[in-house]
């Protein structure tokens, strides 16, 4: 396991399959630029791990469709998996804060909220870590299978 933020291009030649796991940015998938620059040959495996509820399907949903808007169009069919992780907010940049913080006020001047809303108004400000290693086997599964 490597972070993206240390790989070479060069190094990616060896393997056949790589598997990215990518946190999640507003809806997009971090190291995602780096495979679609850098990783033309090989089979892709992917998983995105983020606060946000992925048994929701309006969840899954919008972060299957920021990653198909991102991969190009011959890798549309790649292995997406969904992962829950966790966000500790005192962790965050200044910037990121910032960025929380004005999406905290705009739910909270909604009149409708949805699930998602409640759950980020529920959860803001606090340290949350919903990883769990079982939830790793079906990717483990997958990639045995192919």
């Amino acid at each position: 396991m490597w972070n993206v933020k240390g790989l070479s291009p060069a190094s990616l030649a060896s393997y056949d399959t790589i598997v990215l796991g990518g946190s999640l940015y507003a809806g997009c998938m971090g190291g995602l630029s780096f495979l679609t620059r850098h990783a033309k040959a090989q089979k892709w495996v992917l998983f995105t791990c983020g606060a946000a509820d992925p048994a929701l399907e309006v969840i899954r949903q919008n972060i299957r469709d920021n990653v198909e808007k991102a991969l190009p169009e011959n890798r549309r069919d790649t292995p997406l998996f969904f992962l829950r992780g966790g966000l500790d907010y005192s962790r965050l940049s200044p910037l990121h804060r910032l960025i929380m913080w004005a999406f905290h006020q705009a739910i909270l001047k909604k009149k409708d909220l949805t699930e998602v809303d409640r759950q980020i108004l529920n959860t803001y400000g606090k340290t949350l870590d919903f990883t769990r290693r079982e939830t790793l086997q079906p990717i483990v599964d997958f990639l045995q299978k192919a």
